[in-house]
């Protein structure tokens, strides 16, 4: 939470203190539709979603960053031991299939570079890194029903995860801006670890 406070702060003196004449912050909102899945051989890839907060620094001509706050739900189908579940006798111990699910706030930071412009339009690369406080899991099975845990019960609840992307900027307005970004992101700090296939739509507006 510390590092998550620290970058937001950064990012808010960052603009303030080039705020002018020229519209260089946007805010903005995003939803993200994706395919989650844990990497693990046994898993299989489930749809989730995201959807929040955007906040970006645009003082150069090809390149800004973004920040923001975002809710984020990621499943995916896993082979496990039911252990999460109240009265189940499996003796001996037997894996089974089962749904996961995870629930987080994410703070993302990412770096959009538009390698190509005509008129309106925009081609854009980006690279990111996601810092995710993980809010509660469940686990489904047909049979022993589901249970959940909270935040305060995980071992781990703090999560990383880096992405890039390749995507599309439409200029709607001089102030108005569409964003459609395809785009791979894998945890590299997880207890289950999920690879994410996602497509962040995003319109932001120029605020100063």
């Amino acid at each position: 939470m510390r590092r998550i406070t620290l970058l937001l702060g950064f990012l808010i003196l960052t603009s303030l203190q080039h705020a002018g004449a020229q519209i260089n912050t946007f805010a903005g909102a995003s939803f993200t539709p994706s395919f989650t899945g844990v990497r693990s051989d046994d898993a299989s890839f489930r749809p989730g979603y995201s959807a929040g907060f955007s906040y970006i620094y645009w003082d150069f001509t090809n390149w800004f960053i973004k920040s923001g706050i975002n809710y984020s739900f990621r499943s995916s189908e896993i082979l496990d031991y039911p252990e999460y579940f109240t009265n189940v006798y499996n003796n001996p111990p037997v894996p089974v299939r089962m749904v996961y699910d995870q629930r987080s706030l994410a703070v993302p930071l990412t770096a959009y570079f538009a390698f190509y412009n005509r008129n309106e339009n925009a081609l854009l690369v980006t690279a990111g890194m996601e810092l995710l406080l993980t809010t509660s899991v469940t686990y489904t099975h047909d049979t022993y029903g589901s249970s959940t845990l909270r935040s305060a019960d995980l071992d781990n609840r703090f999560k990383t995860q880096l992405g890039l992307g390749v995507g599309y900027q439409r200029e709607l307005t001089n102030f108005l801006y569409l964003n459609l970004v395809p785009s791979f992101y894998m945890d590299i700090r997880s207890d289950r670890p999920f690879n994410t296939i996602r497509l962040t739509m995003e319109l932001i507006y120029g605020i100063y």
